[in-house]
């Protein structure tokens, strides 16, 4: 699904996705943004897909936003899941994952389209991720697409990890090139419709976490490209649903890695990780621990959106 303007360029139909879980917080600023978008009317939709919300987030989506078409799912579906149903119907070539804790920027659609028409052989463009600017991390680099690590874990570029300590780089242009890049975020990403159909959607058995890298690398193995696109900027709360180091974060992360493993990576790394994951169970007991000391008044344990 195309049109063609009065100069002669082909405009492609792009279906913008956006999952959410009780995000009545995250929403407003989220769809605010994406109202904004300058790309040619008639040329885009946007989906919020809902993963059985209870706190009337998918009812006030339709009461303010009425341009927005609401998707119900029956359950908390996780991420890769929830979202399989509405990439399959995405009529044009190109479908849009964005979180609900995202907030686009000027120009990001059309830098995304422009990415993908550049790179025919690119399966998806990975935004360019900052931290929101009213946030401590205010001007680093969340994610700049992301790398995969000798013992198989996946990095985002624009983070950096020394001696346990995690800081983000800044968004100071070190990050303004078009390249590939291993994987991308899912927080905010284009997919060709085309290379999913080849190689398949997101992997179900996965919740939350990793269901990204895992298609990322089954896009490689089929010949795909996943590249970054840097003019496409969203600012990303990052695990604003999930909470980092919670309990359902650990969990996910721990379990779908070696998962990811043993389905795509050479055996000896998968049996090597394999045996880390069990030897490390103890430091993610501790983990677990200390961020539920740290919460314990902060009310039930949150769910992906």
């Amino acid at each position: 699904m195309t049109t063609t303007g009065e100069t002669g360029a082909v405009t492609p139909f792009v279906t913008v996705v956006v999952l959410n879980w009780n995000g009545l917080r995250l929403l407003p600023p989220c769809l605010e943004a994406v109202a904004q978008t300058d790309y040619p009317a008639g040329q885009w939709e946007t989906v919020v897909v809902d993963n059985a919300s209870t706190d009337g987030s998918a009812e006030w989506v339709e009461a303010n936003h009425p341009w927005v078409r609401v998707r119900r799912n029956p359950g908390n579906w996780g991420f890769g899941r929830g979202n399989n149903p509405a990439m399959r119907d995405a009529p044009g070539p190109f479908v849009v994952l964005l979180n609900s804790d995202t907030r686009v920027r000027p120009g990001w659609l059309r830098a995304l389209v422009e990415t993908m028409d550049a790179e025919p052989r690119a399966g998806a463009a990975t935004a360019k991720l900052l931290f929101p600017d009213d946030g401590p991390r205010q001007g680093q680099i969340q994610n700049a697409g992301g790398m995969l690590l000798p013992d198989g874990s996946g990095r985002d570029r624009g983070t950096v990890v020394d001696a346990g300590r995690v800081s983000h780089e800044p968004d100071d242009g070190r990050y303004d090139v078009r390249e590939e890049v291993f994987f991308f975020c899912g927080a905010a990403v284009m997919l060709r419709k085309a290379a999913l159909e080849e190689v398949g959607y997101f992997d179900e058995r996965y919740f939350m976490y990793y269901e990204d890298l895992d298609l990322s690398w089954r896009l490689r193995m089929h010949g795909w490209n996943v590249v970054f696109a840097p003019d496409a900027v969203v600012q990303h709360e990052h695990a604003a649903s999930s909470g980092e180091w919670s309990p359902l974060f650990t969990y996910n992360v721990e379990r779908n890695r070696p998962l990811m493993l043993m389905k795509l990576a050479p055996w000896r790394l998968a049996v090597t990780e394999a045996g880390r994951y069990v030897a490390e169970l103890g430091l993610n007991v501790a983990r677990v621990a200390y961020w539920a000391i740290r919460h314990r008044q902060r009310g039930p344990l949150p769910h992906p959106s």
